[in-house]
């Protein structure tokens, strides 16, 4: 996340600062060359590859530090309310409808 939020921050800093007028950005400028939306995806598959390439060469971890880590039964069943099962999977939805609309309204 955090290599994707500063190559994330370089680029909209190149594209205010092309859009003030200064040009020359050195070997940043072919970042300013994409669409940002474009440039969304690009970044979203660098850091999908970065994250298996980084889970790949890590060691696995042990199962205790993995216990309660994601919804399951069992988190159910150990405290969590099922209406907050339905509103996280609903929250989901939303966010995915609404990446989905401003997509499409400014692609």
């Amino acid at each position: 996340m955090i290599v994707g939020g500063l190559l994330g921050a370089i680029r909209f800093a190149t594209d205010v600062l092309g859009k003030m007028g200064y040009t020359d950005f050195g070997p940043f400028n072919i970042l300013t060359g994409y669409a940002f939306l474009n440039y969304a995806v690009v970044m979203f598959v660098f850091c999908v590859l970065l994250m298996v390439v980084i889970s790949l060469l890590t060691a696995k971890p042990q199962q205790a530090q993995l216990e309660g880590l994601t919804f399951s039964k069992d988190t159910m069943s150990a405290g969590v309310d099922k209406v907050w099962v339905w509103v996280h999977a609903a929250a989901s939805v939303l966010v995915v409808l609404t990446v989905i609309s401003l997509w499409v309204h400014f692609a």
